[in-house]
């Protein structure tokens, strides 16, 4: 005969006061995780506030029980900050859609508490309960939160109630309705959680071993609850002890109860929890000293035992299995042990097993997170996963549709547990956000540059300069003193042939024509490199004289992106020539990008590009002639081709890129000059990458992805400049810029608009 362990103290209402323990850490509306992964969600329950859920949105009359007492069992175990986690991080937080069987006396349907939670999966005459136990029972696991009175640590799981006959009290009350086979019971309804709160005393039964056993060896996600027992001994009770039996394949847990003290329960008289004793591998403890639950008679009652302490368990695996319906069975146990708090002597002990349960622990993610890129096995890691993109790449970092994207984003735990989080962080901006910040630069340092008959000599550039500039109206003074070097060159020549040895942050052809003319988009045209402005670059240059009107330029480079630490190589070629006063340029470039391509690179989940191989081709046309009038025209065509790693991002075969600038000066005097000019900045025009994001877990344990194709010529800019730069002395200068932007596309919310910007900068030489 198998008995309840359970000890009623109370059967009506009553005013008691229990304190409230509860550790949860979501405690603002700011809530982020315990790796500080800001956590987001599309559908947060009615009652939290929009910026999300926080443990004491959860802390209402129910959690406490609105009679008067303090209920303790839902805060001891941290309950409320695992919903509130739960429920930003977008998953069920309240046991939805899981089935657990209450294997006890019955559970009484009709009550106001458990109606809507009652499964049509129940033995069909369990619906009564003349002991009043397995009502109870059921409360702690899912009494609704409608409320009214109280609510069970899983609020939404479904209660299928499976009155076993031959159950006592061990005081007269038997079942005599039910079922006399409880296993094939559990197994018909589908439920994924077995709660057995009753025991045989030190009796061990084969009857019930095989039971356990056949009810695990049907389904691999099944948890199996038991009863420690309330006869103060040094092991569990049967059939509790059998739980770190291998048979029971981890999927089985023997649970103690603890006071609101953390206490091991004791009632006096010789009744108190059983300990962990050899089952400690598999055995922990929850509270159950006195618990209030729903009860047989249509209201509640306070009752205590291990058979309370059970149930809280099993509304502690409903929550999980409802948030993670592929973990397995063994997981969970697992996961419940690894995360419980200790008591006792330190580490697993006699007494305590593992320790108190704790809910939120058990929901937050461990160790290790990481980011699957599909279902083959590979895995990055999330916190070291992140994705550079230039300023430049605004088709990237201004695509609506992408950035939704990223936002659906999850990221997985060591037990392959999704967490939602917020990848749009990954993205890492950098370079120059401003197109014009060249502008507020000291363009006027002396340069020494590649040319014939220079002597041996070694130029380090040292600059100061306190520059006073104003951007768009808003005027602000702002002082600079700067002593670097910030280029450092070995010149040489022999014969026809002169050569460079240096280094520099510029990555643009050896032509200097554009500086000369010192426009406000001088470096912003010709090459995406320029750009970025965060390579540093060394080089070894050759300038080899065919005659008067004609020279050949090469450019070996070695570079290293000082953001990404991206290297490139390469060669530059550059044949130059004089007709009539004009001056022609032809470039033609092979380099190697590593780690990414024309600054789009990433790290883990977001390494996109192994390498880029990549061509470049440009013609420029100036006038040489000593007159007031100056013309220049320049265009440079780019061809990438990407090898991409296995990562989140693939894309095209190749890339193409146009970029192109026409302008006109007119010098009035060496002190005064005026000029427009109409460039197409540097953009890919052809070309795109397709983002893939794991956007969740099936029921199977399949991650879900979405992708979305991103077209890097989804729009073009065009740029038109006035200027006039004034000498006003020998030792001050005046600048005036407008500039007007316009694209064949606007995208909402961000800087691709049309605009016009004015720009003024006063220099004084001291």
């Amino acid at each position: 005969m198998m008995f309840f362990y359970s000890i009623f103290i109370a059967f009506i209402l009553a005013s008691c006061s229990f304190s409230d323990d509860d550790g949860g850490v979501v405690s603002s509306h700011s809530p982020s995780d315990v790796y500080n992964n800001q956590l987001i969600a599309d559908n947060l329950p009615s009652f939290c506030e929009s910026s999300g859920c926080v443990a004491s949105d959860f802390e209402t009359d129910e959690y406490y029980t609105n009679f008067g007492g303090n209920q303790n069992f839902l805060g001891q175990i941290n309950s409320s900050s695992a919903y509130a986690y739960l429920a930003n991080a977008g998953k069920n937080w309240g046991g939805n859609d899981v089935k657990v069987a209450v294997v006890d006396s019955g559970v009484l349907s009709s009550h106001s508490d458990l109606d809507d939670n009652y499964s049509n999966a129940s033995e069909p005459s369990s619906n009564q309960d003349i002991i009043g136990h397995g009502t109870h029972i059921a409360g702690i696991i899912a009494a609704e939160k409608n409320n009214n009175i109280m609510h069970g640590v899983a609020p939404y799981a479904s209660i299928v109630s499976i009155a076993s006959q031959g159950l006592s009290d061990g005081q007269d009350n038997m079942v005599t309705y039910g079922s006399n086979d409880w296993k094939h019971e559990v197994k018909s309804s589908g439920s994924t959680i077995v709660n057995l709160s009753w025991g045989s005393g030190a009796i061990y039964s084969s009857e019930t071993f095989n039971d356990i056993v056949n009810v695990i060896n049907d389904n691999s996600k099944r948890v199996v609850l038991v009863a420690a027992g309330n006869d103060d001994t040094d092991n569990p009770e049967y059939p509790a002890r059998n739980a770190n039996h291998t048979s029971m394949k981890g999927q089985m847990l023997a649970i103690g109860s603890v006071d609101s003290s953390n206490n091991r329960s004791d009632w006096g008289n010789g009744i108190a929890s059983s300990k962990c004793g050899v089952t400690k591998d598999f055995c922990a403890v929850a509270p159950g000293h006195y618990i209030f639950s729903t009860y047989n008679n249509g209201s509640y009652a306070f009752s205590g035992g291990t058979s309370m302490a059970t149930p809280v368990v099993a509304g502690m695996v409903a929550v999980l299995q409802s948030a993670w319906p592929s973990l397995t069975g063994a997981q969970i146990v697992d996961l419940l042990l690894s995360t419980a708090t200790d008591l006792g002597d330190a580490g697993v002990d006699d007494e305590f097993g593992h320790g108190l349960l704790n809910l939120y622990a058990a929901a937050s993610n461990q160790g290790t997170s990481s980011v699957y890129l599909n279902n083959s096995g590979i895995q990055y890691l999330y916190n070291n996963s992140n994705i550079y993109i230039p300023s430049t790449m605004g088709a990237i970092i201004n695509n609506t549709e992408l950035r939704t994207l990223l936002s659906e984003g999850v990221f997985f735990d060591s037990y392959g547990r999704d967490y939602q989080d917020d990848y749009n962080k990954k993205l890492k901006i950098y370079g120059q956000h401003d197109k014009f910040f060249n502008f507020f630069s000291d363009n006027d340092i002396e340069t020494q540059n590649i040319g014939f008959n220079n002597k041996n000599n070694l130029t380090l550039h040292l600059s100061r300069n306190i520059d006073t500039n104003a951007n768009r109206f808003k005027f602000s003074t702002i002082e600079q003193e700067q002593y670097h070097l910030n280029n450092i060159s070995y010149n040489f020549n022999v014969g026809e042939v002169a050569f460079n040895i240096g280094k520099s942050s510029q990555f643009s052809s050896i032509e200097d024509s554009f500086d000369y003319y010192n426009l406000i988009t001088k470096n912003n045209f010709l090459s995406s490199y320029d750009q970025i402005s965060d390579y540093d670059i060394l080089n070894f240059n050759s300038n080899i004289k065919i005659n008067n009107k004609v020279s050949l330029q090469n450019k070996f480079i070695y570079g290293e992106n000082q953001y990404t630490n991206a290297p490139i190589t390469g060669i530059i070629n550059q044949l130059s020539h004089s007709f009539y006063g004009m001056k022609f340029n032809y470039e033609w470039g092979i380099y190697k990008e590593s780690d990414g391509f024309f600054g789009v690179s990433g790290v883990e989940a977001f390494n996109v590009a192994e390498y880029s191989n990549n061509q470049s081709f440009s013609v420029s046309i100036f006038n040489q002639q000593k007159r007031n009038w100056h013309y220049f025209v320049s265009s440079k065509w780019d061809r990438m081709t990407p090898k991409y790693n296995n990562s989140l991002i693939s894309g095209g075969d190749k890339f193409n890129a146009l970029s192109y600038v026409f302008g006109v000066i007119y010098n009035k005097n060496k002190d005064n000059k005026i000029g427009a000019s109409i460039a197409k900045p540097w953009t890919i025009n052809k070309g795109y990458l397709t983002f893939t994001v794991p956007t969740g877990l099936d029921h199977n344990g399949t991650v879900k992805t979405k992708s979305v194709l991103v077209n890097l010529s989804s729009y073009n800019e065009y740029d038109y400049e006035v200027f006039w730069h004034k000498n006003l002395r020998s030792d001050d200068k005046i600048k005036f810029h407008i500039v007007q932007r316009l694209y064949d596309v606007e995208i909402p919310q961000s800087n691709i608009k049309d605009s016009t910007e004015f720009y003024v900068r006063y220099t004084k030489s001291f």
